[in-house]
């Protein structure tokens, strides 16, 4: 019998998945479900039966609860929440055709392997009658080919996480394929216009077999019906509709995502007839009209703003300089008629300080900038305001629209993405003046949904530093918002609650997620371009922010979705925002049958390692391990690149001495032996570190070279730096007589002294969780992180605070699970929190990192990312450590970490591109690794300060 992997079983046996589609059209990365696949068979592809007409082809939209297509042996799964059905069936094409090209290349491994990597031929037959997917993959066979490894490793190891009892020789080629670097090349892949253009041609296929072919008589006319509805969604009666479609509220009626669900299906129909049409439209005319598209989005939100107070710092009437900035653009804009009809209307009424103060005195507190009340008491006040103008609309809907909605577009940009300093003003930086019509009081809803676009995500022009700024600011606030805005305070609900009415946790399912996604979308494109040119160095704190807002999606989402994390979401965080991984979701739907085990050692061989994918062999940390023969706990070599967990067989040294704190044991860069201190403080044990597996501690300190502080009981935390001129220091954290004390020496062997003692300014040393040493900077530089939420910097003895909250407002003082890790010159705390509400399974590991400022002391603090935890994992008990590998060669410098939960152990990394650019963050691009699942290894524990490099 021939050997076949067993790839599927983890992938059946997890019942629930996340969701989130990729939208092709980069202007919307919206739809956000979970599934739950049923065995149910499908209905066949259907004729076009609908009439042809504007009004039906603008209705027409491929969101749907579920999805069945018996005829392309596809079975029916259900959506938990409306998803775009083409953009599913282009993605099952895709991953279909690269496991053909597979089939192509490795037949045998192919037929070997089995269900995970085996083409669905039906699909592969898919067509529109006018392209089918052979003549997609027969045009882009160069991509399937330059990516084949990537992809099919990333498949295998899908199915691979779920597997139990893996035989040891397989565990060990599946842990060495290197998938952060698969993934990265991946990521950037997905960012070229080859594979937008192939999964656009997709789609417009897969638009066929969706709503009954709705969109198939269009495309026979594609040209005029491509050219009709843009032109449609260029009159400013559609994009007014469009925005008023899009308040924020909180109301039952869930019209904003359905609003943004418009958006995305109109962006998809323009490119799927362009593409019908054979492409008369270029690429940056399509990008053109999807920021029209979102900059109404976001005037629709900046419409909904609340005037509030002028004692409510972040509220509309509490932003004066914003009122100026709007008075001006009004008074000296592109139209001379605008123009002369402001400056004649604040003279009129005693200037602009004295309107502003008038606007301050009418009682608008929670009215809408653009709602009816808004309406009435500004005209009431004004009258003028109120004249009808012939042949236009009321003055009412031209004129109010030009202050209140400039007011609220300028308010919004400045609460969201600056820093929120008097003197920051969007407004002129927008160039709102351009949507000005001359010879009218009209603005042009088209050139101000350009312009708020181009100041948040920029022309597709590289990008500035400054427009990264914007660019972070503004993700950041929604990222922060829509990840934990329900759970505890933070700026970013204050500004919220500020700025719109009804509760934030509710606007934020209802309204801010999917903006969120759909701002995603737009600067990914950007950032995509930037990448694509090589123009790496000018993407900086914009992108890392975006990552932030991608990972801080899932607790909203899954909010959203109405069940919380059941499982992973299959998120791959990326520089360029989000990149939503759908294939292991799809696996799942599509439950294809299951193999048996595979010649994975062969497919290691025949396409990892030739694809250069192979995990680089970086070193080894020492663990704490038992299994059922151990007669004692044992010290064993965690190897980073195999993380060989067969325990039994691996070199082991004995511990019967219950050597068990964990961060009491450092391997000395500068003398070559590892310590333990956490035992007999007074004859600390040591031993060669190079035969530390053979020997393991050999001697220890004498009295003569070892005479510590007599009262100190034990040391529970040891810790040394090294510097890049190879100084050393230490510092120790020990117990005497109840009570703890952090004792810093001029190296690992100076034995702590009463005089060594030093104080934390703002906090207890009982309430230190954890120390970490900084290696290779100017000075010796350890971080401190306590119970309380402050951070210190002890640089060469110098004690200075951080952070006072590293958690930006988590109101509790426990901590399920807390590490520090230094991976080059950044520092990450990876922590786990207690949130009233929130079911452990449903908890998430969170890194905050700190960076160095200008004068080189770790002052930046910020939040990288939050993740779900592996499946089956508590928030308590987690082992977290990490390592820098510096750039070399065509290699950028990587910070890899490895998290260990109960049953599962992951390895994932953030890359570091060589070049960055000025500003207030690394960018960094974190993907997943590998990850698998041993039941009861063994596992107790990392000795963090234990790495030792090859």
């Amino acid at each position: 019998m021939k050997s076949k992997c067993n790839v599927w079983e983890g992938l059946r046996s997890q019942s629930r998945r996340r969701f989130l589609t990729h939208s092709s059209a980069a202007v919307l990365t919206i739809a956000a479900g979970a599934v739950l696949p049923k065995s149910v068979k499908a209905a066949q592809w259907i004729a076009p039966t609908t009439s042809a007409g504007l009004s039906e082809l603008d209705a027409i939209s491929f969101y749907t609860d579920s999805s069945e297509h018996r005829g392309l042996g596809l079975d029916r799964v259900d959506f938990e929440t409306s998803t775009d059905e083409a953009n599913y069936l282009a993605h099952v094409m895709f991953q279909n055709m690269m496991k053909h090209n597979f089939r192509i290349h490795h037949g045998g491994l192919s037929a070997d392997i089995g269900g995970a990597v085996e083409p669905n031929d039906d699909v592969l037959a898919m067509h529109d009658n006018q392209q089918s997917v052979s003549d997609v993959y027969a045009r882009y066979q160069t991509y399937f080919n330059d990516y084949m490894a990537e992809y099919i490793s990333q498949y295998l190891q899908y199915g691979y996480k779920g597997q139990e009892n893996v035989d040891v020789n397989d565990r060990l080629a599946y842990n060495s394929w290197d998938m952060i670097k698969a993934h990265a090349n991946i990521d950037l892949a997905e960012k070229g216009e080859i594979f937008k253009q192939i999964i656009d041609e997709l789609y417009a296929i897969a638009t066929n077999y969706c709503q009954g072919n709705a969109l198939g008589q269009y495309k026979q006319n594609a040209s005029y019906w491509l050219d009709e509805l843009i032109a449609y969604y260029q009159q400013d009666s559609t994009l007014e509709s469009l925005l008023n479609d899009c308040a924020v509220n909180d109301n039952a009626d869930n019209r904003f995502n359905i609003a943004v669900q418009k958006v995305n299906a109109t962006s998809a129909k323009i490119r799927t007839l362009n593409i019908a049409a054979g492409r008369p439209k270029t690429e940056d005319a399509l990008r053109e009209i999807e920021r029209v598209l979102f900059g109404t989005v976001i005037n629709g939100v900046a419409f909904s703003l609340r005037w509030g107070s002028e004692s409510d710092e972040y509220s509309v009437l509490a932003n004066e300089e914003n009122f100026f900035a709007v008075a001006r653009i009004l008074q000296n804009n592109d139209s001379s008629t605008q123009s002369q009809f402001w400056q004649q209307f604040f003279s009129n009424n005693g200037g602009v300080q004295t309107v502003w103060n008038t606007f301050k005195g009418l009682g608008l507190r929670d009215e809408t900038l653009g709602n009816d009340a808004t309406q009435q008491a500004l005209t009431r006040q004004y009258p003028e305001l109120a004249t009808p103008v012939s042949g236009q609309r009321s003055m009412t809907d031209v004129v109010l629209s030009s202050l209140t909605l400039l007011l609220g577009v300028g308010h919004f940009t400045w609460a969201s993405a600056t820093d929120r300093e008097e003197w920051d003003s969007p407004v002129e930086l927008i160039g709102l003046g351009a949507a000005f019509i001359e010879t009218s009081l009209q603005i042009s809803y088209e050139i101000l949904a350009t312009k708020v676009t181009h100041f948040l995500f920029g022309k597709g022009t590289p990008i500035t530093d400054e427009l990264a700024k914007v660019m972070s600011k503004f993700s950041q606030f929604l990222g922060k918002l829509t990840g934990r805005v329900a759970k505890f305070m933070n700026v970013e609900r204050r500004i919220a609650e500020s700025l719109f009415l009804g509760k934030v946790s509710s606007l934020v399912s209802k309204c801010f997620v999917g903006l969120a996604f759909i701002a995603v979308g737009v600067a990914g494109w950007n950032l995509g371009q930037a990448i694509a040119s090589g123009d790496t160095a000018d993407i900086v704190w914009a992108s890392v922010n975006f990552l932030i807002s991608g990972a801080a999606f899932g607790l909203a989402v899954a909010a959203l979705m109405g069940s919380v994390l059941a499982g992973p979401l299959g998120i791959v965080v990326a520089i360029v925002g989000i990149v939503i991984a759908i294939a292991q979701w799809i696996f799942d739907a599509l439950r294809q049958p299951k193999p048996e085990p595979s010649p994975i050692q062969r497919y290691t061989n025949q396409v990892v390692q030739p694809a250069d994918l192979i995990h680089a062999d970086v070193g080894q940390y020492i663990c704490r391990t038992r299994i059922y023969w151990d007669a004692h706990t044992c010290f064993r070599p965690f190897d980073v690149k195999t993380m060989n967990t067969d325990w039994e067989h691996i070199q082991s040294v004995e511990d019967r001495e219950n050597r068990n704190y964990l961060d009491a044991m450092v391997s000395s860069q500068i003398t070559g032996r590892t310590y333990y201190f956490g035992r007999n403080f007074d004859y600390p044990e040591f031993g060669r570190t190079d035969r530390f597996f053979n020997d393991g501690f050999t001697d220890s300190l004498s009295y003569e070279q070892w005479n510590p502080d007599w009262q100190i009981d034990r040391c529970t935390i040891a810790s040394e730096c090294v510097d890049r001129h190879s100084n050393s220091q230490a510092l120790f954290l020990c117990e005497k007589s109840y009570s703890k004390y952090l004792y810093f020496t001029q190296g690992i062997e100076n034995a702590p002294q009463s005089s060594d003692i030093i104080q934390l300014p703002s906090s207890r040393t009982q309430d230190v969780i954890d120390i970490v040493a900084v290696h290779q900077q100017q000075s010796c530089i350890f971080i401190v992180v306590c119970k309380d939420k402050h951070v210190y910097q002890i640089k060469d003895g110098q004690v200075s605070l951080i952070s006072e909250d590293f958690t930006d407002g988590y109101p509790d003082d426990y901590f399920p699970s807390l590490t520090l890790v230094c991976t080059g010159d950044m520092v990450s705390i990876f922590y786990t929190l207690d949130l009233d509400g929130v079911a452990e399974e449903d908890r998430r590991l969170y890194q905050t990192i700190i960076e160095r400022d200008e004068q080189h002391n770790f002052t930046q603090v910020r939040l990288l990312q939050d993740m779900p935890l592996p499946e089956g994992a508590h928030s308590v008990g987690l082992h977290i450590v990490g390592h820098y590998s510096p750039p070399e060669g065509d290699n950028d410098g990587r910070h890899e970490f490895i998290l260990v939960t109960q049953s599962r152990y992951k390895r994932f990394g953030a890359i570091e591109p060589k070049q960055q650019t000025q500003g207030e963050g690394k960018a960094l691009r974190l993907f997943g690794g590998v990850e698998f699942y041993v039941l009861n290894s063994g596992f107790q524990g990392f000795y963090k300060n234990t790495f030792m490099p090859r």
